[in-house]
């Protein structure tokens, strides 16, 4: 795999796959307990400290969580995790992940039948933090289109930047997760438009 050519071994796999990825509190916590300490040593403690600094940000940079991402990937299924993935079937769908519920009702097409109450909604899961918005108006739909490019209403192509305070434990989404969750939007939606069973229904459902 390519990942393991870019500073990333079998041992970081290992715990990619056992640990995911750290909480982004935890990240700016501990970075900045580094850069406090570093301050009050000697030039031979801060050339310590720059070692486990380097170390830190060696697992805790957007590399990293790409390759923690391409590790959980290549073990789909085999147990339940909090990354963000595509989800293509029915049955992924139904049995989200929390983290995958979230974005799943992201889905303005969701939130509007969610809102009309016409699916599920993982009712026993799910809560809404933002009540009766959507789209541009829905915190997380922001944060899946922030800087996508998409056609406006006279085809032309458009790109916003979403610049706002994230909420606590949130972190910016790499790309590539964007692109997962828009991918799931999309089998959402044929779904939705060609079936009547309820892909937010834990309990397999109907519309």
């Amino acid at each position: 795999m390519t990942s393991l050519t870019m500073g990333f071994g079998a041992a970081d796999a290992f715990d990619a796959l056992i640990y995911g990825e750290s909480h982004p509190g935890t990240v700016a916590f501990l970075a900045n307990q580094v850069n406090t300490v570093a301050q009050t040593l000697t030039d031979a403690g801060r050339a310590f400290i720059d070692k486990g600094r380097n170390l830190f940000e060696h697992f805790n940079s957007s590399a990293a969580m790409r390759f923690a991402r391409e590790m959980v990937s290549s073990v789909k299924g085999a147990f339940e995790t909090h990354h963000i993935r595509s989800l293509w079937e029915l049955e992924e769908l139904q049995s989200a992940s929390l983290t995958m519920q979230r974005w799943v009702m992201a889905n303005p097409t969701v939130r509007t039948m969610y809102h009309a109450q016409k699916c599920d909604g993982y009712s026993d899961t799910y809560i809404d933090m933002e009540p009766g918005l959507q789209g541009a108006d829905h915190y997380d739909w922001r944060r899946v289109m922030d800087g996508q490019f998409v056609f406006d209403a006279e085809g032309d192509w458009t790109c916003t930047q979403y610049l706002e305070d994230l909420k606590e434990g949130d972190r910016d989404l790499l790309h590539e997760e964007q692109v997962d969750i828009l991918r799931t939007w999309d089998a959402t939606d044929l779904l939705l438009a060609l079936t009547k069973d309820d892909p937010t229904s834990a309990v397999g459902g109907t519309l």
